[in-house]
């Protein structure tokens, strides 16, 4: 304090009185002309600055700490602003002295150079402010910090120098009181002097900053707007270093009260990126070791054990499930067909024993490589230990429906069928008949495993088929058999019919020394005899209804069906050969009126011995009723009886002749050799008992009229049936 007094009288003293404040008090700059030259440069300062910087990346770098700067530096220079307006002191701040300081000594040098030109002069104060900078470089966090401060400024500058009185201005001396005395020794205020060197110290000073920030593309936007003020100015030519002291002091103030509450420099990209890695790898070297302890004591995922899911189960909570599921366990039993059935753990004595088998699980899952561990694949790692009576489990099993005969049936095999339209395969039968020794097996297993289903099908307990309809060897002896049976023959006798078709046929297949199938000729003829003996009727009794109401049994005669059986085997061989489909006859050696089974017919002659009477039917109606006159039985010539023959000629105006006679008859119808159906015109009685005393040779003599009418009605092989 004592410096800054000696240093202002000498001031004082050397310069003199320039001028006197006015009596009304401090002149105001509002209105005037330096006041409006103020705010014109403090314009045209904005607009440099907003010209000047234009890049986007500057924009983004600041945008954030300056918002932030912003609104703290607003608010601290409105309450600086109160507080002074309220007459409070400023001097609170730690570092003042010092500045007045270099405010007393940066007015000193500006008065040696004030006798200097204007352009030695602005050269002086930019060495001494380059020289100034150079001893005061600033580290980088420190610059950074200034720069954003300094961007807040500008917005104090403005109101401090529209609120705060202009001092009077003074050229080369301290300004004085009214009545010329001694200098004010008031330490609130210095001397205009001191204000406008400390103002241009500090100005250069803050130039030299601003050009080193622009190099380094870390300039503020308050710099700019300084430099772009400094610009005009020296355009205008105007001295504004006064104007200039206010400002640069307040910003001085504003830039120490901001030191308090900057940042401290922040730590190396490297350093923090070293120490976050450091901390990565220890939190996961804990969380490692968390995890294979706790799988120490648990079980991996997907771990199954006795068929229950340990998955991250403690070995306490497994040896508990263990327990619960076999107190509640039961078997189930799927049968064949969709039905189930099954078997209870107090059937069977089911008891858990613990042995410590689920704890030596969980110390060989090797939980200090947990991650490979869980990368692998797990099966069922083992059995617990358990106990179960295996008599009373087998017990259990039987007494199911599944083991009992009236619900089973046995399997059978794919077999050779043989229908109307060929051989067929039938597929062969599984059944649902228990194989009692795969069964035993298959029990142990489910209960050794702790399955919880037994799959009887899945299991194979089942008996099997032996032959199955896709066996090889099946097929192709259906599909050979099936050639030999396409034809499909029908035999009509009347209305009754006999069809060879396959079933007939598969009859008559045999295997013939090489392996292949073929018809067998024996078996053929021997089908033929049947036939002939079934339809043949030549030479067989048969009963007859006579006209008179009686029935008669007729043994003798030549009449009726008679197979040629050679030649029936021959045609049917070769129709079972080619196949053929549809009607045959069989060959006959004597044929009659009708193939029904009464051959006889509704054609036919009746002649009765003892009535003396003969009958001719046409189609079941009586056309003759004649009596007759048949053979003498006296002199044996009796006409034979008991039986059926056929007509077997007719023959008109014909002769007989025999042993000791000859006679001209007009109707010839022999039936049995000589014997035969005529007229006798020389006969003029017929009937009654005739035929004993004066009988014919054993023909039947028929009045002519009738004979004619036989004759015209019956034809060859009409049955003549003649009985006693």
């Amino acid at each position: 304090m004592g410096e800054e007094k000696q240093q202002g009288e000498k001031r004082a003293g050397s310069t003199g009185t320039q001028g006197r404040r006015p009596a009304g008090g401090r002149s105001s700059v509002y209105g005037s002309k330096e006041s409006q030259q103020m705010m014109k440069r403090s314009a045209q300062h904005s607009a440099q600055a907003r010209r000047v910087q234009t890049g986007e990346e500057k924009k983004a770098v600041s945008a954030k700490h300056t918002k932030n700067e912003d609104s703290r530096s607003s608010k601290n220079a409105k309450a600086g602003l109160e507080k002074r307006k309220n007459g409070e002191a400023v001097s609170r701040v730690p570092s003042e002295r010092s500045i007045k300081k270099a405010d007393v000594k940066s007015g000193t040098e500006n008065q040696k150079i004030r006798g200097t030109s204007a352009q030695k002069q602005k050269e002086h104060t930019k060495n001494e402010n380059t020289k100034k900078v150079e001893k005061t470089q600033l580290s980088a966090s420190e610059r950074t910090a200034r720069t954003e401060r300094a961007h807040h400024t500008s917005l104090v500058e403005s109101e401090r120098v529209s609120t705060r009185p202009e001092r009077k201005k003074v050229s080369g001396s301290l300004s004085t009181s009214e009545n010329g005395n001694a200098p004010k020794k008031n330490r609130k205020y210095v001397s205009e002097e001191q204000k406008a060197g400390s103002s241009k110290k500090t100005g250069s000073e803050e130039k030299s900053l601003n050009l080193r920030r622009k190099a380094k593309g870390t300039e503020t936007k308050e710099d700019k707007k300084r430099a772009a003020g400094a610009s005009v100015t020296k355009k205008n030519g105007r001295n504004t270093g006064e104007e200039k002291n206010d400002v640069v002091k307040n910003s001085a103030q504003k830039q120490r009260q901001s030191e308090a509450s900057a940042p401290r420099p922040r730590v190396g990209s490297h350093k923090l990126l070293i120490h976050c890695l450091w901390g990565f790898g220890g939190v996961m070297l804990v969380v490692y070791i968390a995890v294979a302890v706790y799988f120490s004591s648990h079980f991996y995922e997907d771990t199954e054990i006795y068929g229950i899911d340990c998955s991250q189960k403690s070995i306490a909570e497994v040896k508990e499930l263990v327990t619960d599921k076999l107190d509640e366990y039961r078997l189930e039993v799927k049968e064949r067909g969709g039905t189930s059935e099954y078997v209870s753990a107090d059937q069977i004595d089911l008891k858990f024993v613990d042995n410590s088998s689920i704890d030596r699980m969980a110390k060989a899952q090797r939980s200090y490589i947990w991650p490979i561990m869980l990368m692998m694949e797990r099966d069922d790692m083992a059995s617990v230990a358990f106990s179960y009576d295996q008599k009373k489990a087998l017990t259990a099993f039987r007494d199911l429906e599944c083991m009992n005969p009236i619900y089973t049936k046995a399997p059978t095999d794919a077999y050779i069928q043989v229908t109307d339209n060929g051989f067929e395969i039938v597929e062969e039968t599984e059944g649902n008949t228990l194989n009692p020794e795969t069964i035993a097996k298959a029990l142990y297993a489910a209960l050794d495993g702790g399955k919880s289903v037994l799959d009887l099908e899945a299991e194979d307990c089942y008996l099997k088929p032996d032959l199955y309809s896709d066996d090889e060897a099946l097929v192709a002896e259906a599909e050979a058999k099936d050639a030999l049976v396409q034809a499909d023959i029908t035999y009509e006798f009347g209305s009754r019919q006999e069809r060879v078709n396959a079933p007939v046929i598969a009859q008559w297949i045999t295997q013939a020394a090489d392996g292949s199938y073929v018809i067998d000729d024996v078996e053929v003829t021997q089908y033929v005899e049947e036939l002939a003996a079934k339809y043949d009727t030549f030479g067989l009794p048969r009963q007859f209804y006579t006209s008179l109401g009686t029935t008669v049994t007729l043994t003798d005669g030549d009449y009726g069906w008679c197979m040629d059986q050679d030649a029936t085997v021959v045609d049917l061989l070769n129709a079972l050969g080619s196949g053929y489909q549809g009607t045959m006859e069989p060959q006959y050696t004597y044929t009659a009126m009708s193939r029904e089974e009464n051959d006889i017919g509704d054609t036919y002659v009746e002649i009765c011995i003892s009535q003396q009477v003969m009958w001719c039917y046409k189609d079941g109606v009586c056309i003759v009723y004649t009596p007759v006159v048949t053979g003498n039985p006296n002199k044996g010539n009796a006409t034979p009886s008991n039986g059926v023959w056929s007509i077997d000629a007719k023959m008109q105006n014909y002769t007989l002749v025999g042993e000791g006679y000859r006679s001209p008859v007009d109707f010839w119808m022999p039936f049995n050799g000589n014997v035969g159906i005529h007229d006798m015109q020389t006969r003029a009685y017929f009937g009654g008992t005739i035929y004993l005393t004066n009988g014919s040779h054993g023909c039947v003599n028929t009045p002519y009229e009738n004979a004619r009418m036989i004759y015209e009605n019956v034809s060859i092989g009409t049955p003549v049936i003649v009985y006693d």
